[in-house]
């Protein structure tokens, strides 16, 4: 009687995933693709300036580390060098604060929507800028760092899913990939103009940039029409559309039905953490989106992110230290422009497996080039290989492993579970983060460079294998269809 009933319970489910897609192939095919394009463009990139500075925080501590070590009061605002251990701690601090940051902000952007929370979590990164630039001591670039974290976290948590449900399903991979295009910005921004400033004018650079949202996002862009109709408020919802889509009528209509049909159909499904984890799809998504995560941060791109120019000055080569991450951060944020155009015409999968690849190939050459210089190989012949390795590193990860995960996460997850999921997935990312940036210069005692850079090797060729497995493609996808793949019993 239990396995009739449950066989019921599923026909209807399936036939409700299907109507809704139905549905939604409806509104897809009435729509004008080139009406109104420029007002949800416009939307995403002000708020992508949040990206922005979650780039420059992470990239931060690579062209400040170096001043805050140095014994020149002219070029170190704090009264004494700091040590090792304390400059780990001042770029790891920052992971700490985003764990707490997503897992705080999944919960609030349920209660007071995307929108809200991003604002609201902007504000610890106004007052870490103002604590920097009037930093005197270690402990106080402690807390102006987890503030940052803070931030930082719920961007990475919030924003993939907020994008996510203000796009359409044509544009969805190539908006959701302007985050990765931001990000790279940022960094290029701290590699580019932090070596040449001081410590507190790159702070007062960072206020005037979050200051922007302000009059850009903050007075323009509408909420999330998912969320308004998940607080069953329906006119504020219309209007969402109505501004997202340029367009009034019957289109926003149907489009606003559809949004109601599966809303309805995900709340109709329990919300907590053991409902997220019984729901097959759920579980699936959360699989993908976690172990992605995992691999990303075990390819070591936060350890390169922070300590960059403390290993371009660790390879001996004559290329001066502050310029050598110029160009790899101004190839980087190119290849992050290239692969936003490419993730709806390549597809996600196939841009990650050429990412994890090239990551590899690009980890290993350096580990053999530090390899050779440890062992006392003449290496002045190849001194421009550790410059192409990180400049190969920066096109293959950004052209596919530092978006796309975060583009899955706001496309795996039905809109009850979404806040939970892209709070577990991010949890486990700054986690990894705050291990790598942290025990990146004990893995380099321990290890050396060359097996420290030798082991992201191997981490990046088991990403290879894991994204063959495990990930779905989900280009031109609605949400819907995504759902039905992930319940399907096919391997996804």
């Amino acid at each position: 009687m239990l396995h009739v009933d449950y066989l019921k319970q599923s026909h209807r489910r399936l036939y409700s995933i299907i109507s809704i897609t139905l549905l939604r192939f409806q509104v897809q095919n009435t729509m004008d693709r080139t009406h109104g394009r420029f007002f949800i463009y416009w939307a995403v990139i002000s708020v992508n300036v949040l990206s922005f500075s979650a780039g420059v925080a992470y990239s931060w501590s690579s062209p400040s580390l170096p001043k805050l070590s140095s014994h020149d009061p002219q070029v170190n605002p704090l009264f004494r060098p700091t040590t090792i251990f304390e400059n780990s701690w001042i770029a790891a601090i920052l992971s700490l604060g985003c764990i707490f940051g997503s897992l705080s902000s999944g919960m609030v952007s349920t209660s007071f929507g995307r929108k809200k929370t991003l604002i609201m979590f902007s504000l610890p990164m106004i007052l870490c800028y103002v604590l920097i630039a009037l930093a005197e001591t270690v402990n106080v670039l402690y807390v102006a760092r987890f503030l940052l974290g803070l931030g930082t976290g719920c961007i990475y948590s919030v924003l993939p899913s907020y994008v996510g449900e203000i796009s359409e399903d044509s544009n969805r991979g190539f908006l959701g990939n302007f985050m990765g295009v931001s990000l790279s910005l940022g960094s290029a921004f701290s590699y580019v103009v932090g070596p040449f400033v001081s410590v507190r004018m790159f702070s007062i650079f960072q206020l005037v940039s979050l200051c922007i949202v302000f009059f850009t996002f903050v007075p323009f862009v509408p909420e999330s029409p998912y969320y308004f109709v998940s607080i069953n408020d329906h006119q504020n919802a219309q209007e969402s559309l109505k501004k997202l889509r340029g367009r009034t009528g019957p289109t926003v209509q149907k489009e606003l039905i559809y949004i109601k049909e599966y809303v309805e159909e995900t709340r109709s499904n329990n919300v907590p953490l053991r409902d997220v984890l019984n729901a097959k799809s759920s579980r699936r998504g959360l699989a993908v989106i976690v172990g992605l995560m995992v691999c990303q941060q075990l390819c070591g791109i936060c350890a390169v992110l922070s300590y960059m120019q403390s290993i371009f000055e660790s390879t001996g080569t004559n290329i001066p230290p502050e310029i050598a991450p110029i160009p790899v951060t101004t190839i980087q944020t190119v290849s992050m422009f290239i692969s936003t155009f490419l993730v709806e015409r390549l597809g996600r999968k196939p841009l990650l497996l050429i990412s994890s690849s090239g990551v590899c190939l690009a980890l290993a050459s350096l580990g053999t080039y530090y390899f050779l210089e440890d062992n006392d190989f003449d290496t002045s012949s190849i001194f421009w290989l550790p410059l192409l390795s990180l400049v190969s590193f920066s096109i293959f990860f950004n052209i596919g492993m530092a978006s796309i995960p975060w583009t899955l996460s706001g496309e795996l997850f039905p809109s009850n579970v979404k806040a939970i999921a892209a709070s577990i997935s991010s949890c486990v990312c700054f986690v990894g983060s705050f291990s790598i940036t942290m025990g990146f210069p004990y893995m380099t005692l321990l290890l050396g460079m060359a097996g420290s850079f030798w082991f992201f090797a191997v981490c990046a060729g088991f990403t290879f294998v894991f994204i063959i497995v495990m990930v779905p493609e989900t280009r031109g996808k609605s949400f819907s269809e995504i759902e039905m793949m992930l319940n399907s019993a096919n391997k996804i």
